[in-house]
């Protein structure tokens, strides 16, 4: 049986927290929230956090390799 973790303070991240993060504007992460870019979780109706492993995926899968010099 696996283990659950509990959610921490520093696993939920604000707007201008994941803007800092991926060193852009809080208006370009509030619209990729509206645009779904990004998963987030609604803790009340102005209250908006984004996981910290959500952000990461996004990296990762936004992330273009580079190619092999020849």
């Amino acid at each position: 049986m696996q283990k659950q973790r509990s959610i921490t303070g520093e696993d939920l991240l604000n707007m201008n927290q994941v803007a800092e993060l991926l060193g852009l504007k809080r208006g370009t992460i509030r619209d990729w929230l509206l645009q779904r870019r990004l998963p987030y979780v609604r803790l009340s109706r102005r209250a908006i956090r984004v996981r910290r492993a959500d952000v990461v995926a996004f990296i990762e899968k936004s992330s273009v390799a580079a190619r092999r010099s020849e």
